[in-house]
């Protein structure tokens, strides 16, 4: 789905209930202690009521309902999920819900189930809330818990570090009795007092800066003295296990992770100008620098800048959790464990992979251990095949394959096999009139539309997401006139901006990630592209992987190559490829007086019918293209 989100980070409550404007708060005496909270989000304009003055401080909240009113006061939008079988995609606060899921703020029951109608129980309150913190990189240190009944709480370890880590904050207390009671019901009253104090201890720009020190089991313990600066506090962290905090949130550290704390802009300096890319929130960054006001962070071969405030950071004693990869029955699974959480299948597991165990990767494809020890390098097929090409499958070959492998659950809520399975005509056609892939066209639309189940493709023959940004409710996304329509439009759309050298979002035509690609600028969410290779090798290898290598692919090793139309620098380059990792179609080497030189397949629709269309790898530049090693 491409997104293109804005706004800044701020923890809103919105609470389901609709009202024209502010009406004075009629709140009864017994809930005087949520006055103030509940008064300051009405100020705000973010609590609202019946119109009548009532805001039903007493009444239960569902787990839904919280789980909307957290993504709506983080502002996420987009993200990729397999939605809960009992949260159906016509029900209230269903996009809420996914977002929420998408993000890592809420997990289903052990059956996959959500239970949207359940009331939130105090520890899980308390849960969703620490996911929100750790997202933004707010830590506090914390004490072994008093209470009474400690042990009615969920014996995990993430509960109870949740409530600790709530207890500590004081943004969720014990009672006068030193009962925590975990399993009571949020009211809310209790919500609207818990999101003001979250606010409060979110607001970043408050509180001095100090040092602390982290034990190996992730105990933190600050220094008394305090600092008006940041560089006065980081020349103090002369420590390897020393961080600077500024109030409750780290800000500065000697290694570790990044997790974005929002809806995240890459910059292509600390000034913090010229945007790079975009990621959704809890997206993992690899930490590099840090200064006042910026963070310096690397997503596999991009590195840029992004707010001190969007940046959760993670020091390595509090990086409990990283994704990572394993390989089972020779397929390649991405496990993503903080942001858009879920596993999905890549495409074929490199040969140096074993079975049984980790891998760690930030582009996909160079491989390390835990440690950091390099195991390997080998890039996928699907994610670096510039997609201006043609599959060898037939729209009959693409029909069936929706109509064997599409979801029994998603067939039995559509009552059948929905509408991907009767457009193969379609996505052939598409692929002639344009040039762009048939077998990606299909594949973009399963992974957007989940089979064609999505409320915009069922109400608006939308089954590309497009234009579906901004939080914007199904009604209000674009309606095309028919599931042609959509498959027509957004070709058009997508070869003119992503896939030729004159469009304003190009960086190489394959799906790539946030490095090069359409990943670059389509969507926030940073393993789009991967995910969408992954639908096109599970496609193709179930059709007979007659695609699967039909291309001798390359990638681009520097920024701005310049692609000539003969191998010479003194010919005039037709296009540039603007960023190193692009992929390319290598058709022929030749090697003259100038160096060696790749025959490559033309990206610029102008210039296809060159019979000889060159990059180079050139000795007075250095290697600026080079063969890779693809997956088998």
């Amino acid at each position: 789905m491409k997104k293109f989100l804005s706004g800044i980070l701020g923890l809103l409550l919105v609470f389901s209930f609709i009202t024209v404007g502010h009406a004075q708060a009629n709140f009864p005496d017994q809930y005087d202690y949520a006055e103030e909270a509940m008064n300051a989000l009405i100020d705000q304009g973010v609590l609202k009521g019946d119109g009548k003055g009532n805001y039903f401080p007493g009444d239960q909240i569902t787990r839904a309902e919280f789980a909307a009113f957290v993504v709506r006061s983080l502002d996420i939008k987009g993200g990729d999920f397999d939605p809960f079988p009992d949260v159906s995609s016509d029900r209230a606060l269903y996009d809420e819900i996914h977002q929420a899921a998408a993000a890592g703020i809420v997990n289903g029951y052990p059956d996959g189930t959500f239970h949207p109608d359940l009331k939130i129980s105090r520890e899980q309150m308390a849960v969703m809330i620490n996911r929100v913190l750790s997202i933004n990189g707010v830590v506090a240190e914390t004490k072994p818990l008093t209470f009474t009944d400690k042990n009615k709480i969920l014996q995990k370890e993430e509960y109870l570090n949740a409530v600790k880590t709530n207890v500590a904050l004081g943004i969720i207390k014990g009672y006068l009795n030193n009962t925590f009671r975990p399993k009571n019901n949020t009211i809310r009253a209790n919500a609207a007092v818990v999101i003001y104090r979250v606010q409060n201890v979110l607001e970043k720009s408050q509180g001095e800066y100090s040092v602390a020190s982290i034990s190996s089991d992730g105990d933190i313990n600050k220094q008394s003295e305090m600092y008006q600066t940041f560089d006065g506090a980081k020349r103090q962290a002369d420590h390897s296990n020393e961080v600077v905090f500024h109030g409750n949130k780290i800000v500065w550290m000697k290694d570790g992770l990044v997790h974005a704390g929002g809806f995240t802009v890459f910059y292509e300096t600390s000034r913090l100008s010229s945007d790079l890319t975009y990621v959704s929130t809890g997206t993992e960054l690899k930490y590099l620098e840090s200064g006042e006001s910026w963070v310096k962070v690397q997503l596999g071969r991009l590195t840029g800048y992004i707010k001190q405030d969007v940046a959760g950071l993670k020091p390595s004693e509090l990086a409990e959790k990283r994704s990572y990869y394993t390989v089972d029955n020779d397929v390649l699974y991405h496990h993503i464990v903080s942001g858009m959480s879920g596993t999905y299948s890549y495409g074929p597991a490199p040969d140096f992979l074993q079975e049984g165990k980790k891998y760690y990767s930030w582009d996909g494809h160079t491989f390390k251990t835990i440690s950091g020890q390099k195991v390997g390098t080998a890039y996928q097929y699907f994610n670096l095949l510039p997609l201006n090409t043609k599959t060898s499958y037939t729209a009959e070959d693409l029909n069936r394959y929706v109509k064997n492998n599409i979801p029994d659950r998603i067939k039995q809520k559509m009552g059948g096999t929905g509408p991907l399975a009767s457009l193969g005509d379609e996505f052939i056609k598409a692929q002639g009139k344009y040039g762009v892939n048939a077998l990606y066209l299909l594949a973009h639309a399963i992974h957007e539309s989940a089979w064609g189940s999505s409320c915009i493709a069922q109400e608006r023959n939308n089954i590309y997401g497009y234009q579906a940004n901004d939080g914007r409710e199904c009604s209000e996304v674009y309606k095309f006139d028919s599931y042609q329509d959509s498959v027509n439009q957004v070709a058009q759309y997508v070869i003119n901006n992503y896939q030729d050298p004159d469009g304003q979002y190009y960086y190489g035509a394959m799906l790539g990630n946030k490095a090069a690609g359409m990943n670059v600028k389509y969507a926030s969410d940073a393993y789009w592209g991967q995910k969408i290779a992954g639908y096109m090798y599970r496609i193709d290898k179930s059709l007979g992987g007659d695609d699967f290598g039909k291309y001798n692919l390359g990638i681009a090793t520097a920024d701005s190559l310049n692609v000539r139309p003969k191998p010479s620098t003194s010919t005039t380059e037709p296009y540039q490829y603007p960023r190193a990792g692009a992929g390319l179609i290598i058709k022929d080497k030749v090697e003259n007086s100038e160096g060696k030189w790749f025959k490559i397949t033309s990206e610029n629709s102008d210039f296809r019918s060159f019979d000889y269309l060159y990059t180079y790898n050139n000795g007075q530049y250095g290697q600026l293209a080079k063969d890779v090693s693809i997956a088998k």
